[in-house]
């Protein structure tokens, strides 16, 4: 009962806050859990739990929708400006120009002045380092990337290393939608989970 409460009271106050991104990764997370204890413990409550997350899903379900189409239409015509914005420089991307100034700037040229108004950047991280230091840049930034993950996998457990691939996974797709790395929490957040496994690869290591 304790732990269908914590869920309601949970959802509740993410769908209040209206953070789509942070909705889906909850409701991953507690299908995540039902699917490896739920079912591995061969227990009756799954059948109280999966009605329980339907019915939240159903109540909320015209809203979540219209936000979810609202958004996504809002971020397909910022990620079309994104991409004739890379074509024109693909390989070293544009540093003479800050994002949104480049992107203001094919809003206005598209006529499209109430993107304008808006004074956003491509709500995509890979969109926008592809913008700013084009293709060669993110094979940089990647290749860094790959090389600490590959480095670090023969050295850590494999909980750990499943747990780092897990979060990697979770910021790709929070990527997809937002420029994570542009905001400071963002920046914070990234930072201080990834040098944790760091920490945790050096302490089972040692």
């Amino acid at each position: 009962m304790f732990f269908v409460l914590v869920l309601s009271i949970s959802f509740t106050m993410l769908f209040i806050l209206g953070s789509k991104v942070a909705m889906v990764i909850y409701i991953i997370f507690i299908l995540r859990y039902i699917f490896t204890y739920f079912f591995k413990k061969k227990s009756t409550k799954i059948f109280i739990i999966l009605p329980i997350l339907a019915v939240c899903f159903l109540f909320f379900n015209k809203k979540i929708d219209t936000s979810y189409k609202s958004a996504l239409n809002f971020r397909l015509e910022i990620w079309k400006e994104s991409v004739n914005s890379i074509k024109e420089n693909p390989f070293f991307g544009n540093l003479e120009m800050n994002e949104k100034d480049v992107l203001n700037f094919n809003h206005f040229i598209s006529g499209k002045y109430y993107l304008m108004d808006s004074d956003l950047n491509s709500h995509n991280q890979f969109l926008s380092i592809f913008l700013k230091f084009g293709i060669v840049g993110f094979i940089i930034l990647s290749l860094i990337l790959l090389n600490l993950l590959i480095s670090k996998s023969a050295n850590i457990s494999k909980n750990t290393y499943q747990s780092l691939i897990g979060f990697c996974l979770i910021m790709m797709f929070t990527f997809y939608i937002e420029n994570v790395l542009d905001r400071h929490h963002g920046i914070v957040f990234f930072s201080l989970f990834f040098n944790y496994y760091i920490v945790a690869a050096s302490d089972e290591k040692l």
